[in-house]
């Protein structure tokens, strides 16, 4: 089994770009750097590149024009979308990976989209879906009561298995039902032909599952805490000398000319939050300087999350013909 990895963290956004049909009459020029390229071979891209030929066909009356990104490599090439604004050469739409969001909302370079998105639902009778994209995804796009960008792609991290291999070693070809039948499942898959007696040292080795460890361990971690029930940051209304934990609240998407794609999971996870609220009379219209965030390292989840997924890099164990056991430090002792 191969754990398989966004580039960044599942999540593209963008400057919405939308109706401007009321500027029929007027040539608008607009700025871009990331305009799809002909001759690509995926779907995703072929599909891009079909909608910016379309909108250029609906919209003549916009011209696009390409910007050249200035060039820094490195760790500092996110660098370059800076330094594009203060020389006043930036493009009018951003792809920003999530991390860059709080950057570029701090220094004002993101435009409030409320008013784009009421036209948007007055002129075609509907809030605005975009990617149709869940409502955890919708949560990042929203900042001290406006939208400020929309996603424009996401992507998930599962579990990719290889169907042959579960075959050769005698495993039904299904997913686990927790961590414990996951972790017996990777440890029956992984097969070393230099320890397996017998076998043939020429062969390839198989992993029963691929996880990241050292620096880039975060992106395995994360999950599983989620996956417990926990979170990794939480958040913290002040009252004084109160700190009350409260949970995200969602926003009000409806009002903000938003449809999600999960529409029944946001609306029992707003009135559960609310109802929350309610019972530790806490304000549900509170202020974003009203709270305070904090990283939380030590919950039951993250710890068991921690665990486990030490569990899966570093324990030692052994097989034996069609026995496998974990050797504990019992056994170690002498």
């Amino acid at each position: 089994m191969t754990m398989r990895f966004h580039p960044y963290l599942a999540l593209l956004v963008s400057l919405l770009v939308t109706p401007l049909e009321a500027a029929a009459e007027t040539t608008v020029t607009l700025d871009l750097w990331n305009i799809p390229q002909k001759g690509r071979g995926n779907v995703i891209a072929v599909g891009r590149r079909r909608i910016f030929e379309e909108f250029c066909r609906r919209y003549p009356q916009i011209k696009v024009q390409a910007l050249v990104p200035l060039k820094i490599e490195g760790p500092a090439s996110w660098g370059q979308q800076f330094l594009a604004v203060a020389g006043g050469v930036a493009p009018d739409v951003f792809h920003l990976p999530l991390e860059r969001l709080g950057d570029f909302r701090s220094q004002g370079f993101l435009y409030p989209l409320g008013d784009l998105l009421a036209e948007f639902e007055k002129r075609h009778g509907r809030p605005y879906r975009g990617i149709n994209a869940l409502y955890q995804v919708w949560n990042v796009c929203h900042d001290d009561g406006k939208i400020d960008c929309v996603p424009y792609n996401e992507y998930y991290q599962t579990i990719y298995c290889v169907k042959d291999m579960f075959a050769r070693a005698g495993l039904p070809f299904e997913g686990p039902k927790d961590w414990d039948e996951l972790y017996t499942m990777a440890r029956r898959l992984h097969w070393d032909p230099a320890k397996e007696p017998g076998a043939d040292p020429r062969q390839p080795r198989v992993l029963g599952i691929r996880v990241l460890a050292g620096t880039n361990a975060g992106w395995n971690f994360m999950p599983y805490v989620w996956g417990a029930g926990g979170q990794i940051v939480q958040s913290y209304y002040r009252r004084g000398d109160e700190r009350i934990p409260v949970p995200s609240m969602p926003p009000d998407f409806p009002k903000l000319h938003i449809g999600v794609a999960n529409a029944e999971v946001y609306e029992q996870k707003r009135a559960k939050i609310l109802s929350y609220l309610r019972r530790h009379n806490v304000p549900a219209d509170y202020a974003r300087d009203d709270l305070e965030w904090r990283m939380v390292t030590n919950s039951p989840e993250a710890i068991e999350a921690f665990k486990f997924q030490r569990r899966l890099v570093h324990q030692p164990w052994l097989r034996n013909g069609d026995h496998e056991f974990d050797i504990t430090p019992e056994m170690l002792q002498v």
